[in-house]
């Protein structure tokens, strides 16, 4: 990493935002790369937009330098700035990327083989937000239901109502920018309005829908004028806009750029309020959390492989009082057992900067031990001496002679995949998920046989296949198919645009079950692309070539 070059630019960005007035330029970018009519959605390939951490980088910054000066003027400043901003952040990235020199081999253990801190910095950093912000919204409920008595105590807001204020927010703003265009083109000539319109909503009708909605407001957003992120120096920096995403403009007006950032903060935030109780945390919380991230895994699998083949807390015992392994979830298909260990742990903030040691313990707990943890669980399991429990009922083990092992955590693990890869290596046959992971795949492969398959080809072929995150390898699996790509090639790099297919499956499905009222397309028909036409996810192949055949 070239370090002075990263510091140039981080004290160039500090130079660049700053002022109230910035506030046009992130409006800019959002419209930009978010901003999108429900009628023709077809979000830009990841590589072309600025991700999740990105964006919450920049407005850290905006908000640390915020002043009333004022450098943007008109239009043109907004564009000119929102250029130069872009041009950073891609020089900022650059910085951190490994360069291939002549000299390197490649191996399938390639890069992960003796990376440093900074390589895993930037896969943590760049690997984008791991969930979509319907879909994350969704686990809020299963995923504190044994702390919802607490949290209502202690904040005064019910975790049950998350879910339909973040609806309700994004119907709200849906409408509202949906007027304010309408009103532009009714009256072009007469009426203009800026960007940042388009992400501010008045909190007074919001409120009226529900006015339990008002405490959740108080704790998930900050004054503009308040200075939170004062020590905001580095990409990896603590920032405490992801804790409170919503920026008040004043008493009635509240500022939301980026909705995903406040399913994020409404999913995550509530598990540091629990640990600030450091009786109630060791005593009930980190229980709680785990029965929690059980049950959700097991829930998720049974979709595809039934309830009675889905399992929770099963014991491989010698005889009756001999436990040899446990198994967190355990779902049979035919001759196959798919042996799932659940871990509650996180990334944490010291891991996201890139700290060895930090990264090291955390993968520890929550990948390494559930891959120590499923081998045994594996040994034992297959050998047809041992018996196998659940709840003091005897499972049918004994058709089974292979095993898949995945790792299942309750949180986003940024990077995982690419961690996993360097501390375990490409052999070692686990697959790491998150439950959102989980979620998106038994929903799109809901047939058990092909659910199967597809674990067994991603967990035996870790080092051959590479991408950021589950979503292009389900994209590309869909697309393509997992065929014996590895009697050809000696690896397959997935373009991380495999996981607009996801993308668009996955708005839609979402869109349509929460916000009906919001006509969604079905994927690959839209009326407007034609069979010849350039295919709108970004491939650069025929429509009729790519997104338009399946």
């Amino acid at each position: 990493m070239d370090e002075k070059l990263y510091r140039k630019i981080i004290d160039e960005l500090n130079t660049l935002i700053k002022g109230y007035d910035f506030i046009y330029v992130i409006a800019q970018i959002a419209c930009e790369d978010y901003f999108i009519s429900t009628k023709d959605y077809c979000p830009k390939p990841a590589n072309e937009k600025l991700n999740e951490n990105e964006f919450l980088f920049v407005l850290g910054l905006w908000i640390k330098n915020i002043d009333k000066e004022s450098s943007i003027s008109s239009f043109d400043d907004v564009l000119n700035a929102t250029k130069r901003l872009r041009e950073l952040l891609e020089q900022l990235h650059y910085t951190f990327l490994y360069i291939p020199q002549k000299t390197d081999s490649y191996s399938a253990e390639f890069p992960f083989k003796n990376v440093d801190g900074n390589w895993l910095k930037e896969s943590i950093f760049y690997t984008g937000a791991g969930a979509y912000d319907l879909q994350m919204i969704q686990f809020i409920e299963p995923k504190y239901r044994y702390d919802r008595e607490w949290i209502l105590t202690n904040k005064y807001v019910d975790i049950n109502i998350f879910m339909s204020f973040f609806i309700d927010i994004k119907r709200m703003m849906i409408k509202h920018r949906t007027n304010l265009i309408a009103s532009l083109q009714k009256s072009a000539a007469k009426k203009t309005f800026s960007a940042s319109d388009l992400f501010t909503i008045n909190v007074i009708p919001l409120i009226r829908i529900n006015p339990k909605y008002a405490q959740i407001i108080d704790e998930f957003s900050f004054p503009i004028e308040q200075p939170i992120c004062v020590d905001i120096n580095d990409i990896g920096d603590y920032n405490p806009i992801s804790s409170k995403p919503i920026i008040r403009l004043d008493d009635d007006h509240i500022f939301i750029p980026y909705l995903p950032l406040l399913a994020t903060a409404l999913y995550e935030t509530p598990y540091y309020w629990i640990g600030e109780d450091k009786d109630y945390y060791e005593h009930y919380g980190k229980d709680n959390r785990g029965k929690a991230a059980e049950e959700i895994t097991h829930n998720l699998l049974a979709r595809v492989f039934s309830k009675e083949r889905t399992y929770k807390n099963v014991e491989i015992r010698k005889n009756s009082k001999a436990v040899l392994a446990e198994i967190d979830v355990l779902a049979i298909y035919g001759n196959i057992a798919i042996i799932v260990q659940v871990k509650s742990k996180r990334l944490t903030e010291r891991s996201k900067k890139g700290d060895e040691a930090s990264i090291q313990k955390d993968f520890l707990q929550a990948v390494k031990k559930a891959y120590e943890q499923a081998e045994r669980s594996e040994k034992a399991l297959l050998n047809k001496e041992n018996k196998c429990y659940n709840k003091e009922s005897q499972i049918d083990v004994s058709p089974i002679d292979t095993c898949i092992k995945l790792s299942v955590t309750l949180d986003f693990f940024p990077a995982v995949d690419n961690i996993a890869k360097r501390e375990l290596g490409t052999q070692p046959q686990l697959l790491a998920l998150s439950i959102f992971d989980l979620d998106m795949l038994t929903s799109y492969i809901p047939d058990a046989l092909r659910l199967t398959e597809y674990f067994r080809y991603r967990s035996t072929h870790r080092g051959f296949l590479q991408t950021d995150n589950e979503a292009c390898y389900l994209g590309f699996y869909l697309k393509n198919g997992f065929k014996d790509y590895d009697d050809k090639y000696t690896a397959v790099v997935i373009d991380p645009s495999a996981g607009l297919i996801m993308d668009q499956l996955m708005y839609k499905d979402l869109m349509n079950k929460h916000l009906p009222e919001f006509e969604v397309p079905e994927y690959g028909k839209k009326s407007k692309v034609g069979r010849n036409d350039p295919c709108p996810c970004g491939s650069g192949k025929k429509y009729k070539k790519c997104c338009g055949k399946l």
